[in-house]
């Protein structure tokens, strides 16, 4: 079981910011081009002639779909308000919903306030406040090569939805704090989807203390990319649905797997 998970994990986490890459199989992933998972009347077919480079990339590129559906079934009815990223390295989940937002035009024209958030450290571990001592390995690992590219250059193809797009810098400790609580508020700014792509229980802590702080009694979308993965985040989310419904009267309710690793759930109001 622990090593169905580590693999899981493995192929979850793929990419990060320019050349520096997590797994093996993402450089492949390019060259695969229209290469896909093919069945025959549902049926996959074998994959036995193709390289484990190949395997493992074609197992990477049905996680980014799975998370890509994610992103086409919000945004095909969504409620409004800002999106906010936890966990943006390589903009890829980031670009997905912004792809979806506008594939909705009506969205597009229809939202014209809508912020795009993304949280990362986005390649730069030594910034802040620095991570805690028993993670610092981990954070290590997320470090960009030098001359790597700026993340704000993969959302050019987006075009004027580019400029509702703020990528936030630092550590969730540093950059989630009361100045940005106390904005939000005095913008009457509110959330409509949330995407956790945490990967650490402190983490995943951390940000769902802030939503705590500042989403409101309106309906809302929230994501978490290993929720069927670790016991510990879908206990982290019950406690956070439990705070949610007393505070702001709003309740959980489960809409979709992504893959066997991600959950997505709808917070409703009028539910009592």
């Amino acid at each position: 079981m622990a090593s169905m998970f580590t693999e899981l994990r493995r192929i979850k986490n793929t990419t990060r910011l320019g050349e520096a890459v997590l797994s093996p199989a993402w450089d492949v992933i390019r060259g695969l081009r229209r290469r896909t998972i093919q069945d025959d009347g549902g049926v996959l077919r074998s994959v036995t002639r193709l390289s484990d480079k190949h395997k493992s990339a074609l197992a990477t590129a049905y996680a980014y779909r799975a998370r890509a559906e994610i992103a086409l079934d919000v945004a095909c009815a969504y409620p409004g308000g800002d999106y906010f990223e936890f966990g943006s390295a390589g903009l890829c989940t980031f670009r997905s919903f912004l792809a979806a937002f506008d594939i909705n035009s009506g969205h597009t024209k229809g939202f014209p306030d809508t912020r795009f958030y993304a949280f990362d450290i986005f390649g730069n571990p030594d910034q802040g406040s620095g991570p805690p001592v028993n993670e610092r390995s981990f954070f290590e690992g997320w470090r960009a090569t030098q001359g790597a590219n700026d993340p704000e250059l993969l959302l050019t193809p987006y075009g004027p939805l580019k400029h509702r797009c703020i990528l936030v810098s630092g550590y969730y400790q540093d950059t989630l704090n009361e100045s940005l609580k106390s904005k939000l508020r005095g913008e009457q700014r509110k959330i409509g989807f949330a995407f956790l792509d945490c990967n650490l229980d402190s983490s995943y802590r951390l940000v769902f203390d802030f939503l705590l702080d500042v989403i409101g009694s309106n309906k809302m979308f929230i994501y978490l990319d290993e929720y069927l993965m670790d016991h510990p985040v879908a206990a982290l989310y019950q406690k956070f649905a439990a705070d949610v419904k007393r505070r702001h009267k709003l309740t959980s309710i489960y809409v979709r797997n992504a893959g066997s690793f991600g959950a997505l759930f709808c917070l409703m109001p009028g539910l009592d």
